[in-house]
């Protein structure tokens, strides 16, 4: 008897895919599950006696903050389960470690005094309840490893103020903040698919909802009873709006359901949108995206042709050459071909290309600046190339050729600069986000290496201009250049790290990309962003003239979707226009949308 009452219970275990306690004095022998509930401390726990990982199943502790555990009994704590915390009302604040993966149905619900809770990055779904009537936490951060948040997790939180749903989310479970009538802003990130039934219901006070493209379906009475709310942008990915979705509310006074007075959708036309719109009688503004245009050639040196062309409709005196095969000179060109008023054009080390030739031809240029590493252009093209009285910049290194275009450049202007760029040599998204904010302030860029000394040619260089430059600024985090070379820098520069030698950096170069746009956005004051390929350098090497001459922001994209930061940034932003650098191959239509989707 006793046997069979063991393996039925075995049985529900694995259905269940937990822990279950068994009557007093019975154990397990194969040691597949626990016995009862064990204890440690405050805690309750139960584990699988041949897994090396716990579940917290209790805590029996009166303290105010409390730090749950790693490990418990020689096992790594992965979950929290149902209703451990359930009604602690003395709880006020909660660290969760990094081992925990799941947060379970109920786990701190009913914690009406719990005001601050850190959720790791090592959570990934977040149960039914979870925080349901904790009714003093005022706010949450979502981690990016969340990948669902279920039915009423935050479910009467009255006083949580804002939350921002990361892409990582795929959906939103039904009733999942209801009731958080102190919720003001919602931002869903482009990763939500769904919004399940009164997820937002009577957040009475939400005045803002920013949904990203990828949102597919909005369920019944998503956001019934938030009354100021008063109106919704909706991307054309929804193809299913449920009944009483937006701008309905409950009256108490005529016991019905009302219209928010001057509702208004804004969305895109012939879509579901439109259609949810009309049949419930609310004013739609169709969206328009900001216009569009496209420079792509059949390969980089046409594709830099075009901008040249895009640029310098009536022709121009001067044109700068680099090669096309390598980014180190033509990046570094940037500034000095828009402070000489000139296109920069691409060739390869041998031969002028047909498209390069055709377009001198076109600008009727009367004079060609070449700049060349160890031979990048060779002296074939400089031959070829003489009828426009070529000058060479050349160095040996990129290092060198940077700090001569940098002398160059000082020469056009006048003076020495007051800012400096620095950017990796090895890498060349960060010297490519920078190049046209350095071009609008006449200021060089100049290549570093990550760790050692600075290069001969640079300290030279940076001797040079001791105590006339005011401000220098490395692009990209200590893994591309270190702070010891940032160090380097200041000293080189009579400068203070990180008052006059700032970082500008972000988690990867879309990030880094970002931060410069922003940390610049002063001189950045064209209507317009223009997007180039990040992983790769050919299309976008003529395009940082483009953007200086404009002063447009340059934006590295790639895929199909944008990153969190890179969505936000797009609608602060909130581009007239996006010119594209490369073809389809490069930026693909579909995302050139999302990122016209994204700036409105």
């Amino acid at each position: 008897m006793k046997k069979k009452l063991l393996s039925g219970l075995l049985a529900v275990a694995l259905l269940l895919g937990s822990a279950v306690a068994l009557p007093e004095g019975v154990f397990e022998t194969s040691s597949t599950i626990t016995a009862s509930a064990l204890v440690d401390g405050d805690f309750e726990y139960e584990c699988y006696l041949d897994n090396d990982w716990a579940t917290i199943t209790k805590y029996n502790g009166t303290d105010s903050h409390v730090t749950i555990p790693s490990t418990i009994g020689g096992k790594k704590v992965t979950s929290i389960g149902s209703g451990a915390f359930f009604e602690c009302t003395s709880l006020t604040s909660v660290t969760i470690p990094g081992s925990v993966t799941r947060i379970g149905w109920n786990a701190f619900s009913g914690c009406s005094n719990l005001a601050s809770i850190t959720i790791p990055k090592s959570v990934t779904s977040i149960g039914i309840y979870a925080f349901n009537g904790c009714t003093n936490l005022t706010s949450v951060t979502i981690p990016d490893s969340v990948t669902s948040i279920d039915k009423s997790a935050f479910s009467g939180c009255t006083s949580l103020t804002s939350v921002t749903i990361p892409s990582s989310v795929t959906s939103i479970g039904r009733e999942a903040f209801r009731e958080c009538s102190n919720l003001k802003s919602v931002t869903l990130q482009n990763g939500v698919t769904s919004i399940g039934v009164y997820a937002f219901y009577y957040c009475s006070n939400l005045t803002s909802v920013t949904m990203q493209k990828g949102v597919k379906s909005i369920g019944y009475g998503a956001f019934y009873c938030c009354k100021k709310l008063t109106s919704v942008t909706i991307p054309d990915s929804v193809i299913s709006i449920d009944k009483e979705a937006f701008g309905y509310y409950f009256d108490r006074e005529t016991w019905s359901d009302q219209k928010v007075n001057g509702f208004t959708i804004n969305g895109y036309k012939g879509t579901v949108t439109e259609k949810y719109a009309k049949e419930n009688g609310f004013k739609f503004v169709e969206i328009k995206l900001p216009k569009q245009s496209r420079f792509a050639g059949a390969n980089r040196y046409e594709t830099a042709a075009l901008i040249s062309k895009g640029m310098y409709k009536n022709g121009t005196g001067t044109v700068i050459i680099a090669t096309g095969m390598d980014y180190h000179d033509a990046l570094v060109a940037v500034p000095l071909a828009n402070a000489y008023n000139a296109p920069l054009l691409l060739t390869t080390d041998k031969q002028v290309t047909k498209q390069t030739e055709a377009e001198l031809a076109r600008l009727k240029a009367k004079k060609v600046i070449i700049v060349s590493t160890n031979g990048a252009v060779g002296s074939k093209v400089k031959a070829a190339l003489a009828k426009y009285n070529p000058t060479m910049i050349s160095g040996k290194t990129c290092f060198e050729t940077a700090s001569k275009v940098a002398t160059a450049l000082q020469k056009n202007v006048g003076k020495a600069p007051d800012t400096i760029f620095f950017a990796t040599d090895s890498a060349f998204a960060d010297a490519l986000s920078a190049s046209p904010i350095a071009a609008i302030k006449n200021a060089p860029i100049i290549y570093l290496k990550n760790k050692g000394s600075i290069d001969s040619a640079t300290a030279a260089y940076l001797k040079s201009v001791k105590g006339k430059v005011k401000n220098a600024y490395v692009i990209g985090g200590d893994g591309v250049i270190s702070d010891a070379m940032m160090k380097n820098v200041a000293t080189a520069l009579g400068l203070k790290v990180n008052k006059t030698v700032v970082r500008v950096a972000g988690a990867n170069r879309y990030e880094t990309c970002v931060a410069v746009n922003k940390k610049f956005k002063s001189v950045l004051t064209g209507t317009g962003v223009c997007v180039a390929k990040g992983l790769d350098f050919p299309d976008a090497l003529a395009g940082g003239v483009y953007a200086a001459k404009n002063k447009q922001a340059l934006f590295l994209a790639d895929g199909k979707k944008l990153q969190d930061v890179q969505g936000s940034y797009l609608k602060g932003k909130n581009a007239a226009k996006i010119t594209v650098f490369g073809g389809t191959g490069a930026v693909s239509d579909e995302l050139v949308k999302v990122i016209a989707q994204a700036s409105i």
